[in-house]
């Protein structure tokens, strides 16, 4: 397994939003910190820790740093996608719904109408 938390996994930071990873990465700046100063008094008994917290933050920023690049999507982009497809569907539903929907009215134009009243006409002609 990587080094570093398993609540700091890829797949966990994805699916938080970009609020979330700065919030977690000053948390975890904060506790290095706290790790560092341990360690300069001579009070720290997990070593380790530091190297795992170090790469907890490195993920966070990479994860950081993809979406300002949009390499990677944050959540809330990913439902703003979806919604717009939604509504661009919804949207072409409608409009086929109109056009199927609509009773459909002569618009012909003048002279198709001249020529279709005579052919009427003589088709009334050649019955009487």
């Amino acid at each position: 397994m990587a080094i570093g938390s398993p609540q700091f996994s890829i797949q966990s930071l994805d699916a938080l939003d970009s609020q979330n990873l700065e919030a977690e990465l000053n948390n975890s700046k904060e506790e290095l910190f706290n790790l560092r100063f341990q360690k300069a008094t001579g009070q720290l008994e997990t070593h380790g820790r530091i190297k795992a917290v170090r790469r907890d933050i490195a993920r966070i920023k990479t994860v950081l740093a993809e979406r300002r690049l949009k390499i990677r999507t944050s959540p809330q982009a990913v439902v703003k996608k979806d919604e717009t497809e939604d509504k661009k569907d919804s949207a072409k539903k409608v409009a086929i719904e109109k056009t199927t929907d609509k009773k459909t009215t002569d618009k012909k134009s003048p002279a198709k109408k001249v020529t279709d009243e005579k052919a009427n006409l003589s088709k009334n002609a050649k019955k009487e």
